[in-house]
């Protein structure tokens, strides 16, 4: 019981049935098979501080972008973007996780909001990333196609 409790609490987290609140800010995350990602990148920042995105998938047809940043030095880093995907979200459709601290050694998702998907097809989402001020970088695709 305590099992399939836990498993709620993460759905819940994972598929945006939490309040609005849950999105976008930075947070911890866990993937798993339904996560599609894109490769991961090294910032211009360091090659410790890495990231990606990937559009996660249930199994009622919801989706949602995510931007995953990773800092694998020993060193923080100030952090601020988030995932955009128009097919998702519609025309300039893009969600902003504000500047944080990245602690060596940590983790962390800026989630989009989880919509329904809109028919087959592809759907492609990307991520904006900026660290330590240094600019704008831009991860490589997550796709995830629908087939009917």
């Amino acid at each position: 019981m305590a099992l399939s409790a836990a498993a709620s609490v993460v759905a819940l987290l994972l598929f945006g049935a939490a309040p609005a609140s849950a999105y976008p800010i930075w947070q911890s995350y866990k993937s798993n098979s339904n996560w599609h990602c894109s490769d991961t990148f090294p910032t211009s920042l360091s090659q410790n501080v890495v990231f990606q995105t990937c559009i996660i998938v249930n199994a009622s047809d919801q989706a949602q972008a995510v931007l995953v940043v990773a800092n694998r030095g020993t060193k923080d880093a100030s952090i601020s973007g988030g995932p955009f995907s128009d097919e998702l979200y519609g025309e300039g459709g893009s969600y902003y996780c504000e500047w944080t601290t990245l602690d060596a050694g940590e983790a962390i998702a800026c989630f989009g909001k989880t919509v329904a998907l809109r028919g087959c097809g592809h759907y492609y989402a990307q991520g904006r990333l900026w660290a330590n001020q240094v600019g704008l970088e831009v991860s490589g695709l997550a796709k995830y196609t629908k087939w009917c």
